[in-house]
């Protein structure tokens, strides 16, 4: 199984600063349009006023220091005048010929005199003669009459209120055109930025229904949608990991069965060979008819040590099963599985070895279910190998585990069943000779082994056979991740020169 990938360094900005500088960004181009367009409808409305007379007949134009020097030509062509007045509204001095008004103006008569009114006959300018400290004033006199028939001289507060609310009401239309597509603009970069990632999520979440857990997303977002992608990812990997696991469960049940069927049908075929034989009197003599029992005694023995094998195993596949640790003495454990054994190795001419230290050494364990184990390991030296093999067990300290190792110089494992060595039913037939194992002696010893929070591994030494099995010397909340830190500082050398 592929270790568990580790989240990617997230450095996208979040989606929360992202909106908010689209939002500022928004916002001062809608204030732009908003001035570009008010100022159109001042320079609609206003620009004309400031044309309202030509240049040359506005009174702040035409005015000198000296007004009896004013060029009021054209005024008078047009028919109009100019009149100097002085502070006491007092006209001092005429420019061309007066048609209307008195020489002394009242205060009612001056302040009607500016007033803009369609009765009025007159269009009426003024402006400070330089040098005389705003006390003359040229005041410019235009025929209101000639004014209204020249367009470009003067235009009615009517006409420039009509001109306002037409070009406001462009303005208007103008913004809210602009306003829609400056909407449009952001909103589309806005929804790109999270509508692309989103459909990628949506089209994976369909891919892990549909069972491809092989699916992995891959889109540059923001913060959070990267967190989710990268979430995304995490949770895709475990399901295909959990996936194939299950598919090796099934393939393993489905191995199992088969090795079940294969190892139940071949005892029970020849007691039933032998008893149809026996009934039909095909076997004569008496010497005959106790071997024939005694190897249907040896059959239905073996169908009965395959179906304990296989009960005990399918327990010990229980996460429920119960494994009660006790402190155990395992040099005085180790010193009974090699008496037991020893008379076993001696009868089959096998060459019996064991390293166990003088000192107690006490760990949390199941006897009952670590005897199991190691026997199982013990009884498949005796199976598997030839008379004359050397076969070795030896108990080793380490500061927080202890090694139990079952080692012999046998014919060995081949290679191609080293990774699956410990699967049910697997066996090294090709090599070892086969007389009656179960194929479920190793399966069982692993799952011990795990129930004690410990690992059994099969190492690679040329000439030999060896199984080491590490044990916790503490059981603690923390006693698996203990383990696996210890097992990646193990050093080949510090386990093969045990018992040397």
């Amino acid at each position: 199984m592929s270790c568990m990938r580790k989240p990617k360094k997230l450095k996208a900005k979040k989606l929360f600063r992202r909106l908010i500088s689209y939002y500022i960004w928004f916002s001062i181009t809608i204030t732009c349009i908003a001035i570009l367009v008010f100022g159109f409808i001042i320079f609609r409305t206003v620009g004309p006023v400031e044309e309202v007379l030509y240049p040359g007949i506005q009174s702040n134009v035409i005015v000198k220091s000296d007004y009896k020097q004013i060029d009021a030509s054209f005024i008078q062509s047009i028919g109009g005048w100019v009149e100097i007045v002085d502070q006491e509204r007092q006209v001092v001095h005429i420019i061309g010929e007066k048609k209307a008004g008195p020489m002394q103006y009242d205060r009612m008569q001056w302040q009607k005199l500016f007033y803009d009114s369609k009765t009025k006959p007159y269009y009426v300018s003024s402006a400070p003669i330089p040098g005389t400290n705003d006390q003359l004033l040229a005041v410019v006199f235009i025929s209101s009459e000639y004014a209204i028939h020249e367009p470009l001289l003067h235009k009615m507060a009517e006409e420039i209120n009509a001109d306002f609310y037409h070009s406001l009401l462009i303005g208007v239309i103008l913004l809210l055109i602009l306003f829609m597509i400056n909407l449009f603009i952001y909103g589309r970069l806005a929804s790109k930025r999270v509508t692309g990632p989103l459909k990628s999520i949506l089209g994976g979440l369909h891919s892990i229904v549909d069972g491809q857990y092989d699916k992995r997303l891959q889109y540059s977002g923001d913060y959070e949608l990267q967190q989710i992608q990268d979430h995304f990812n995490t949770m895709a990997e475990k399901l295909e990991q959990a996936e194939q696991m299950k598919q090796e469960m099934e393939a393993s049940k489905q191995r199992m069965l088969t090795g079940i069927s294969h190892d139940l049908r071949t005892p029970i075929t020849t007691i039933q060979g032998y008893t149809q034989a026996l009934q039909l009197g095909l076997i004569e003599t008496e010497e005959k008819r106790q071997q024939v029992l005694t190897t249907m005694l040896q059959k239905s023995q073996r169908v009965s040590e395959l179906i304990d094998d296989f009960f005990e195993l399918s327990k010990l596949e229980s996460s429920d099963y119960p494994c009660e640790l006790e402190q155990t003495d395992l040099s005085e454990f180790i010193r009974e599985v090699a008496a037991e054994y020893y008379p076993l190795f001696e009868e089959q001419k096998f060459v019996f070895n064991y390293y166990i230290p003088s000192k107690a050494v006490s760990v949390p364990a199941n006897s009952r279910l670590l005897y199991r184990a190691v026997s199982n390991l013990l009884s498949n030296s005796i199976r598997y190998n030839p008379p004359g093999t050397t076969v070795s067990i030896l108990l080793n300290v380490m500061p927080l585990e202890v090694l139990i190792r079952v080692e012999d110089n046998g014919v060995g494992i081949p290679e191609e069943l080293r990774t699956t060595i410990f699967d049910a039913f697997s066996r090294g037939d090709r090599a070892r000779k086969s007389d009656g194992g179960t194929g479920l002696g190793l399966t069982i010893a692993k799952h011990i082994v795990e129930k004690h929070n410990g690992e059994i591994k099969l190492q690679s030494v040329a000439g030999k056979t060896v199984f080491d099995i590490w044990l916790p010397a503490q059981q603690t909340m923390r006693t698996t991740e203990k383990l696996v830190n210890r097992a990646a500082q193990r050093k080949p050398q510090d386990c093969l020169r045990i018992g040397k």
